[in-house]
């Protein structure tokens, strides 16, 4: 039975360039900055970038064998969101890299998402 690697993110170092993989603990989600920013757009992806920067990923998880991110946002007031970021083969057949859901207003592909790829890397 495949069990999920947990770990607390309590400080990320310098923020990975645009040409840095997603990391083993991080599986199959291999995803470059542009690509991140293309599928979000440009302001939710600098947001999503400035949360990295600030440390508001409260917790990381993957799965071993790759094709989910799991993780536990702050956000912008007291509250903290849960986010799931995935990733398949028969997606990305389809030319789609992941896709994000979030307990957060927005709900999918949104700053948290773009927070949790970007800290997963730097792990």
């Amino acid at each position: 039975m495949a069990r999920a690697a947990d770990q607390s993110i309590d400080a990320i170092g310098s923020h990975a360039s645009a040409s840095t993989r997603i990391p083993e603990c991080a599986g199959q989600l291999h995803v470059r900055d542009h690509a991140i920013e293309e599928q979000v757009g440009s302001r939710t992806f600098e947001r999503g970038q400035a949360y990295a920067v600030q440390r508001r990923v409260r917790s990381l998880a993957s799965r071993p064998e790759g094709g989910m991110l799991l993780g536990i946002v702050s956000g912008s007031s007291a509250d903290t969101y849960q986010v799931i970021v995935e990733s398949s083969p028969e997606r990305r057949a389809r030319g789609v890299d992941w896709w994000a859901r979030c307990s957060c207003p927005v709900g999918m592909d949104c700053k948290h998402a773009v927070a949790l790829l970007l800290t997963a890397r730097d792990v």
